[in-house]
């Protein structure tokens, strides 16, 4: 078994700035490494851990290239919402008040009025694996 994440990560800092990514404040980067193991885990989730027996270095350019965006994109997610975990995703509290000042944030909601809550994996992940073959839940 190759099992790529125990190995060597899917992404370096240095490829996911040069995507073009938002960058991690100097007091962050050490942080880079727990945000890639993360987003990591929900892309083998994803992926039915493809790279886990298959070379990403001697995979495909273009698939290769769509894999390491969308890890790049997970990292990216949990970095603006702050979170790892569904639960940590979706606990942040809709409204603060602090004496008379009372803040709200803004949420989404059903037809029914029950609120959406965030997917633990970035929607924009499918965009970056949508036809690549990794999103495949046929049988193999």
């Amino acid at each position: 078994m190759n099992h790529q994440s125990m190995s060597s990560p899917y992404l370096t800092y240095e490829e996911y700035k040069a995507f073009g990514f938002e960058e991690f404040d100097t007091e962050m980067l050490d942080e880079f490494p727990r945000f890639l193991n993360r987003a990591s885990h929900v892309l083998d989730w994803l992926t039915r851990k493809f790279y886990w027996f298959t070379d990403l270095e001697n995979d495909i350019w273009w698939r290769k290239d769509a894999f390491k965006r969308a890890v790049g994109v997970q990292i990216e997610y949990f970095l603006e919402l702050d979170g790892f975990t569904t639960e940590s995703l979706n606990s942040a509290p809709q409204t603060q008040q602090i004496g008379r000042t009372k803040i709200g944030v803004a949420s989404k909601a059903d037809a029914q009025g029950a609120l959406l809550e965030k997917e633990l994996a970035s929607p924009d992940v499918h965009i970056h694996l949508e036809g690549t073959g990794l999103l495949n839940r046929g049988l193999g």
